[in-house]
C-alpha cells in the first residue's frame, strides 16, 4: 500500500469475484516461463503508445543509452504529441571532458560545468551518443529517439529529480525539462 495515502492503497488491490482473493497491482509486467516461474520484464508505467500505435518500453531504450560513457543519467519520454522519442540527457562530466580532450576540436576543458554548456559541445554529444545508439543496433527504428537533449543540471535526490534510491523521478523530469520535448 501507501503510506497515509488510503485512496491509492484502495486502488492497489482487487478482489477475484470468482475465487474471492485479494491481489495487490504491482504494476509489474511478467512473462510466464516454460518452467511455471514468471520473470518481471518491465513496469506498466514505463511502457508507452505512440500515435501511431507502436508500443515502447522507456527503461529498454533508456538502458541502450546508458551504455554511452558519455551518459551519467538518462530519462527518455514521447513528445508533447506521442509522435516521437526524446531522450534528456544529464553528462557524465569526466567522461566529456575526456572525451573533448581527444576531440579535434579544441575546448577549454578546465570547468567541466561551463564544458557541457557549450553549445557546440553539446551538439557534438548530441552526435556522438545517437551514432553510438544507432551502431549498438538494439533499438527498432520507432524506438530511436528523434532529439537527444544534453541536460547541464545534476539530478539528484536534493534537486528532486531522483528518489532517495537513485531512480530517476521521470514525471518531475520530464515537467521540468517540458520545453523540450516539443
Amino acid at each position: 500500500g501507501y503510506y497515509l495515502n488510503p485512496e491509492e492503497t484502495r486502488k492497489s488491490f482487487v478482489k477475484d469475484e470468482q475465487t474471492g482473493k485479494v491481489w495487490y497491482r504491482t504494476g509489474d509486467i511478467g512473462a510466464l516461463l516454460s518452467d511455471g516461474t514468471i520473470k518481471i520484464i518491465d513496469r506498466k508505467k514505463d511502457i508507452i503508445k505512440l500515435k501511431h500505435g507502436e508500443y515502447i518500453s522507456l527503461v529498454h531504450v533508456e538502458n541502450e543509452i546508458l551504455r554511452s560513457k558519455l551518459v551519467d543519467l538518462v530519462c527518455v519520454a514521447p513528445d508533447a504529441d506521442y509522435g516521437f522519442l526524446v531522450a534528456l540527457i544529464m553528462p557524465n562530466r569526466l567522461a566529456v571532458k575526456e572525451f573533448c580532450d581527444k576531440s579535434e576540436f579544441k575546448f577549454d576543458t578546465s570547468d567541466p560545468e561551463k564544458l557541457i554548456e557549450n553549445v557546440e559541445v553539446q551538439e557534438l554529444l548530441q552526435r556522438n551518443i545517437r551514432d553510438f545508439v544507432v551502431m549498438g543496433k538494439k533499438l527498432d527504428k520507432y524506438e530511436m529517439p528523434k532529439k537527444f537533449c544534453i541536460i547541464c543540471d545534476l539530478w539528484t535526490p536534493e534537486s528532486g529529480l531522483m528518489t532517495p534510491s537513485a531512480k530517476i523521478r521521470r514525471h518531475v523530469i520530464t515537467t521540468k525539462y517540458k520545453e523540450n520535448l516539443m
